[in-house]
């Protein structure tokens, strides 16, 4: 059966996303797009209602951002802050409309650990309600994330292409079981305070 529905983000999208989180790269734990990706996908898919403010400092790696250097003018700060949200209603979207959920992984490495790591920290943000979530799966859910997110750090040499292929496949194939059982929520119904 063919693949009717893609939303993948366009090239040009894509880029404006890589300059935008680019402006964090010097700080230790922020994210590229992989991982904002993976992140936006447990965000969208989250058992609990959350708040903007609850998601939005995970994309620098927590905290405060550092004084100077980052933005230099307010619309760089408005810039930024909308194509991270128009980011994450893309992934809402692709879940929800999607025949297929396709993760933005694959872009140029050949594996989705990046991915994976940004979904684990969005399920970490809400950890008791997502354990809920993945022991009710067929799969083990959260072990095929964690098996992707270090993959590179498991052994010393790089996984044999076959493996990654497997764990790519599994990854597909998770993600969309599991957004079917547990479909994400109307976006009007999310609880979007603004920021204090």
């Amino acid at each position: 059966m063919p693949i009717k529905k893609i939303h993948l983000p366009s090239q040009a999208e894509q880029e404006l996303i890589r300059q935008e989180l680019a402006r964090f790269q010097d700080i230790p734990g922020a994210l590229n797009i992989e991982q904002a990706d993976g992140y936006f996908t447990a965000l969208n898919l989250s058992p609990v209602d959350y708040d903007i403010s609850d998601w939005l400092e995970c994309l620098w790696g927590g905290g405060d951002l550092p004084v100077g250097g980052i933005f230099f003018h307010s619309s760089d700060i408005l810039q930024c802050f909308s194509t991270m949200i128009q980011h994450w209603k893309n992934v809402d979207t692709r879940l929800r409309k999607d025949n297929l959920f396709l993760p933005l992984a694959f872009l140029k490495r050949p594996d989705g650990s990046y991915w994976a790591q940004g979904f684990l920290l969005g399920i970490r943000l809400y950890r008791d309600e997502w354990q809920r979530y993945c022991d009710k799966t067929e799969h083990s859910f959260e072990k095929i994330l964690s098996s992707q997110a270090y993959l590179h750090h498991r052994n010393k040499r790089l996984q044999p292409q076959q493996e990654i292929n497997i764990l790519n496949q599994r990854l597909i194939i998770a993600i969309n079981q599991f957004r079917q059982e547990y479909p994400p929520k109307e976006q009007p119904k999310r609880n979007l305070k603004k920021q204090r």
